[in-house]
């Protein structure tokens, strides 16, 4: 989804008009926004900076990621990603740095990565 239709979806959960998104930013963040750049960026005409990109997720109460599109969405996921990705937020910060190291080997290993071809593994005697 591109960004204007992003920032479109949540000014309108927020039943707001871009003059009173506007109005209200401003007043929050005491910035200079104006409809017209609002306009812009819903109309895919251009992009927010990245000052701005910061100050509509501190607004909306979401993450950057959320507003530029860049988190993936749980429909792309396979049942065991998302899987991982629950087992992986429960782990405390040792944990995750351990299970960050051991995906860095398998990932790492042509015996692992998903593009190899077929890989006999002999038993050691």
């Amino acid at each position: 989804m591109s960004i204007g239709k992003i920032i479109i979806k949540f000014r309108k959960q927020f039943n707001l008009t871009q003059a009173e998104l506007c109005e209200n930013i401003n007043k929050q963040f005491h910035t200079e926004l104006n409809k017209s750049m609002i306009s812009k960026w819903e109309n895919g005409k251009s992009n927010p900076s990245l000052d701005y990109a910061k100050i509509l997720a501190l607004y909306f109460n979401v993450s950057l990621d959320d507003i530029l599109g860049l988190k993936i969405s749980a429909e792309s996921l396979s049942l065991d990603e998302a899987n991982l990705i629950i087992r992986y937020r429960s782990l405390n910060s040792e944990g995750k740095e351990k299970l960050q190291d051991q995906a860095e080997l398998l990932s790492s290993s042509p015996l692992y990565k998903n593009n190899r071809s077929t890989c006999v593994v002999e038993e050691a005697e």
